[in-house]
């Protein structure tokens, strides 16, 4: 991933950190017999048929959180008032779009 280039990297992973539990309403069943890999890739849950498998953190949340902290680690090569800069708005904007997104309720819908 980091061989991507900087602006793509940080897109995709915010992409995968936003928009992930859009497929929440899709279970392992709808997979059949490779239901496992969706547990591996989107939701936690245990592999079956063994219950002793378990999945608690799933690859595609997880690989955009990685990513989007390996971007985000640019931040603090700016200067004091840069970064505070930054941070701030990082901060503010992600807290509105949270709202917005709550406020709407249409993060499940789709």
């Amino acid at each position: 991933l980091i061989r991507l280039p900087f602006g793509v990297l940080c897109f995709v992973s915010i992409g995968m950190i936003g928009l992930h539990n859009v497929f929440d309403k899709v279970t392992p069943a709808q997979f059949g017999g490779f239901g496992w890999l969706w547990n591996v890739l989107h939701q936690p849950g245990h592999i079956y048929p063994t219950p002793v498998i378990i999945v608690a953190y799933p690859l595609i949340p997880w690989i955009g959180v990685i990513a989007g902290g390996f971007c985000f680690g640019r931040v603090y090569q700016l200067t004091g008032d840069e970064r505070r800069r930054v941070l701030i708005y990082t901060g503010l904007a992600m807290t509105a779009a949270f709202v917005l997104l709550r406020f709407v309720n249409a993060y499940l819908e789709a």
